[in-house]
């Protein structure tokens, strides 16, 4: 069995720090499927779709890591849909300003009651973590897994940061209305 991560390529960041969570605990590199990155994503010579088609149908692990971004993106939900016609096991991840109130998640394949969690709550991705060691064999050091988890939030954490940090722009004053913008 592999780990399917369906993503928005606008969302590579975040799918990554997810393939380096993965790794960390174990997962081995020939369970990943990752198209963003070339070590684990599809091989040269083949057709995208084709190749994609074969992953899916042999029932992957799913991991829908979930934004506005992938809902906007055709391929994301190509994906979605086919992941679920086959019903693969799957788990729904969501980027720090994801809206779960979204027409598009309400209203999509995915069952909106069905538990998901934003990608910085440690309690979830420890749960998640427990969930995959039942079809992948993860380090069995509760260290390894604590500090995994560690890293890997305090990464998210600090990249949501730089993306909502305010930045100020210095516009000059006119001579003849100091006060004027």
């Amino acid at each position: 069995m592999k780990i399917f991560i369906s993503h928005s390529s606008k969302n590579k960041f975040y799918g990554d720090k997810l393939v380096d969570l993965l790794r960390n605990v174990g997962v081995k590199e020939n369970q990943l499927i990752y198209t963003s990155n070339t070590a684990y994503g599809i091989p040269v010579g083949q057709n995208i779709f084709n190749w994609l088609k074969s992953q899916i149908t042999e029932k992957p692990f799913v991991i829908y890591l979930l934004s506005e971004e992938y809902y906007q993106s055709i391929a994301c939900l190509n994906e979605m849909g086919a992941a679920w016609i086959i019903e693969n096991k799957h788990a729904a991840i969501f980027t720090p300003n994801f809206n779960l109130s979204s027409k598009e998640f309400q209203s999509g394949a995915l069952d909106p009651r069905e538990i998901g969690f934003y990608i910085s709550d440690e309690e979830r991705i420890l749960s998640f973590l427990q969930l995959i060691s039942e079809d992948f064999e993860i380090s069995k050091s509760h260290i390894i897994i604590s500090q995994s988890i560690k890293k890997f939030t305090t990464e998210i954490n600090n990249y949501k940061t730089e993306i909502i940090k305010p930045f100020k722009i210095d516009v000059p004053r006119s001579r003849a209305n100091p006060f004027a913008w």
